[in-house]
């Protein structure tokens, strides 16, 4: 059995008014939808989102694309009949891939000054490390930037960021 985190933030560092802080959320499945193209890209859209909706499946990031829908799932909320049902109905309309055993770690950056300087930094420190990150999100209201990585990966990748952060910006420290 895969040991839990510590603790759903590890460490938060802060100067002043800059706050980085680094949160996992763990058991969470990549569905990825393939559209099949017998929607529009905006009725496939809604279609697999009422879908979801009916069957009340938690969906913690949504991206998008023009004929791919990928979902992060909290799949400790989720009951196993409602997904393969779900499952069944999402068949109809999409080609699904299923991406499990994987971790929502999200990056929050309370100063909006450095936010696109900290995103480079990030994806480079992530990159250098041979991290692969399976899907990416920025937040439009606050400066957070959401992964999905491997759950093997989510140590490595929380410890990377916090050591090398500091080698980026001087008010890191």
């Amino acid at each position: 059995m895969p040991t839990p985190l510590l603790s759903p933030t590890l460490t938060t560092k802060q100067y002043q008014k800059s706050q980085i802080s680094v949160s996992a959320k763990e058991n969470i499945t990549l569905l990825t939808l393939h559209s099949n193209r017998k929607l529009t890209h905006y009725g496939f859209y809604a279609r697999i989102l009422s879908i979801i909706n009916d069957y009340t499946i938690p969906v913690e990031l949504l991206l998008t694309s023009d004929n791919c829908v990928s979902l992060a799932i909290d799949m400790d909320a989720v009951s196993a009949p409602a997904l393969q049902d779900a499952q069944s109905e999402l068949r109809a309309y999409s080609r699904i891939g299923w991406s499990e055993d994987m971790v929502l770690l999200s990056v929050h950056i309370v100063s909006k000054d450095n936010s696109g300087e900290m995103l480079s930094s990030i994806f480079e420190i992530l990159s250098a490390c041979c991290i692969p990150v399976h899907s990416i999100s920025y937040a439009a209201d606050e400066p957070t930037v959401y992964f999905v990585i491997r759950r093997s990966d989510v140590s490595r990748a929380q410890k990377t960021l916090y050591s090398n952060l500091h080698r980026h910006f001087d008010w890191w420290c």
